[in-house]
């Protein structure tokens, strides 16, 4: 059974964020980076990760995601680039759900799209919004990379 890797999920999420004509940008990272990373190819998806929850059988990643874009001088168009956000938000959402991908998406699970304005020194203004992703994860000892059976040693 192949593990399906962080890294992999945020080349699958870069893959949604290419494919969509109305994105020109994907990054991956914390939020602070998007303040001072000095490049916006707006419009833009950013993504963070927060702490997985693990059982023996599954994995739970949870992510913040940020749709923007710039705003006009005097902010002429920003209800526009909110709108248009929120229309992208629910894109994004409902490719999550798509069935190709190894994860699966809670059909239960809410997402709320929280809209923001003016959140980075270029003004850009757009909507955020949590998910997480749910992966099966085989606890197999056979797949972990031990060159031998670990000894464990009696506590005395």
């Amino acid at each position: 059974m192949a593990v399906t890797t962080l890294n992999q999920i945020v080349q699958n999420l870069n893959e949604i964020a290419i494919q969509h004509q109305q994105l020109h940008g994907f990054k991956f990272g914390d939020p602070w980076e998007f303040y001072s990373s000095g490049v916006c190819n707006c419009t833009e998806l950013w993504v963070n990760v927060y702490p997985a929850t693990a059982t023996l059988t599954t994995i739970e990643y949870k992510f913040t995601a940020w749709l923007m874009d710039g705003v006009r001088r005097g902010e002429i168009n920003e209800t526009e680039v909110i709108s248009d956000m929120f229309l992208i938000a629910q894109d994004i959402i409902a490719q999550l759900h798509h069935p190709d991908y190894s994860w699966a998406v809670e059909r239960k699970q809410t997402f709320i799209i929280t809209p923001f304005t003016e959140k980075t020194p270029y003004k850009l203004s757009g909507v955020s919004f949590d998910f997480t992703l749910k992966l099966m994860y085989p606890s197999d000892t056979c797949l972990i990379p031990f060159t031998s059976t670990p000894i464990i040693y009696p506590l005395i």
